[in-house]
């Protein structure tokens, strides 16, 4: 684990004692706001700052009314449970599990308050590129030394509130820690966070997020698993709900064998046309108590073996998507069809989702949907894990055309409305048992 250590001073401060967890209260000068961003502490924060209008009124604030910054903003919530009291009104802080602990609130007046000081020392035409807290920390390392020449110019009060253990008791910092996701995620729901952050931040994706990056890491780096925060930044993020939502073609597998209760099972169409319900229903079956546990630091930890190899297999998934997507139209035109002419398709460069293979056309998603749930067929769950029954790509190498050419009757039925096709449970039946003759055919040639 990192260990990153601050101290802070507090002016004009209070502290309220309730239970297990003691609020600190008070102003913050801001030149002892400079140790928060020498350590960057935001990790804990659900989403990751950037750029806006928001950022702007706060900007404009200290420029032009700094005195009455500490009454207009909010400020900063820290929170942790590993401090020690000094003289003055100080705290040394350190942020062990940067996941959990550091600032859970407030991320925009982090960003606002560091641009207005750069703003000081830098050319206004490389201020302006600067849009994305990543980029703010690189800038602040940059100008840093530049920074501290001005740090006594500007003496505005920043409010924060501080979160501490009420005592040093194991079990009552063993109680903090998992009442501190919690406050993190009911404080930022003010400002409509979005409910697959909020998962991320409980550690539901830790496993889902690992297999990827061991399997897939270019894909990895482009999911949005936190707000606003996702590694290749040259490309198009990769919503997080979207891989949540596939994750639901293995764990219906397991359902279907029994291995999870049947109230953990999702509709195929809803992987379609409703992804925030894949994520509720991901979420209750994540922590329920024989999936995972919550430790100490409040976060849950996957426990459940046959749950994770639902998740091996999700890795695999983001590909043969693509695959199914860039297949698609030479599929159907091999099948007597002109997917040219379907008035759904557009004949202009794209890229497939996932792996931006670049192609000529854009593949509606009501299409491809269907096929691609098709997949679940030639998955099993045996030995209490689900696995593939033979090698998916391959499969679709050799049977593909022919899977295509059964599927159109659901196309043609739907007269060709992507949406109509992919609401329709009928068409996710059609495809399984496409799939499942195509494997029959290949395991009984003759």
């Amino acid at each position: 684990m990192n260990t990153q250590k601050n101290i802070i001073r507090f002016t004009e401060v209070a502290e309220q004692t309730t239970g297990l967890i003691t609020r600190v209260i008070g102003f913050m000068p801001s030149r002892h706001i400079y140790t928060l961003f020498d350590n960057p502490a935001l990790d804990a924060n659900p989403r990751r700052p950037k750029v806006n209008r928001v950022t702007g009124d706060i900007i404009a604030t200290l420029e032009e009314t700094p005195e009455l910054f500490q009454f207009k903003s909010k400020g900063l919530l820290i929170g942790t449970s590993h401090y020690s009291g000094l003289q003055r009104n100080r705290f040394e802080l350190k942020f062990v599990d940067m996941s959990s602990e550091g600032v859970l609130d407030g991320g925009h007046n982090m960003l606002s308050i560091g641009l207005f000081l750069l703003k000081q020392v830098m050319d206004e035409r490389d201020w302006k590129k600067v849009k994305e807290w990543d980029d703010f920390l690189d800038a602040w390392d940059e100008f840093r030394e530049d920074v501290e020449q001005i740090r006594d110019d500007f003496e505005f009060l920043i409010p924060v509130e501080l979160l501490i253990p009420s005592d040093d008791e194991q079990s009552t910092i063993e109680e903090f820690n998992i009442a501190l996701i919690d406050i993190c995620a009911a404080r930022n729901n003010n400002a409509q966070l979005a409910q697959e952050a909020k998962a991320n931040q409980r550690g539901f994706y830790d496993e889902i997020r690992s297999r990827m990056v061991n399997k897939v890491p270019d894909v990895a780096k482009r999911v949005e698993w936190k707000t606003n925060e996702w590694e290749a930044t040259s490309k198009k993020p990769i919503k997080v709900r979207d891989i949540i939502a596939m994750s639901w073609l293995p764990l219906n597998v397991l359902a279907d064998a029994n291995a999870l209760t049947q109230t953990h099972r999702i509709n195929p169409v809803q992987i379609y046309s409703s992804k925030g319900k894949c994520s509720q229903s991901f979420d209750d079956l994540y922590e329920t108590k024989d999936v995972s546990n919550q430790t100490a630091n409040g976060k849950y930890e996957l426990h459940n073996t046959t749950i994770g190899s639902a998740f091996d297999i999700l890795a695999d998934l983001p590909e043969l998507y693509d695959w199914i997507v860039f297949n698609f139209k030479d599929a159907y035109n091999n099948n007597n069809g002109k997917f040219g002419r379907i008035d759904a398709v557009k004949m202009i460069s794209s890229t497939t989702p996932y792996f931006e293979w670049e192609m000529d056309h854009k593949v509606p998603d009501g299409f491809v949907m269907p096929v691609f749930y098709g997949l679940t067929a030639l998955m099993e769950f045996e030995d209490g894990k689900v696995k593939w029954k033979t090698d998916p790509t391959k499969f679709l190498e050799r049977w593909f055309f022919q899977i295509i050419k059964g599927y159109k009757i659901a196309m043609e039925m739907a007269q060709f409305d992507p949406q109509k096709i992919a609401k329709n449970d009928g068409s996710y039946d059609l495809a399984v048992k496409e799939f499942k003759f195509a494997l029959m055919e290949q395991n009984n040639p003759d």
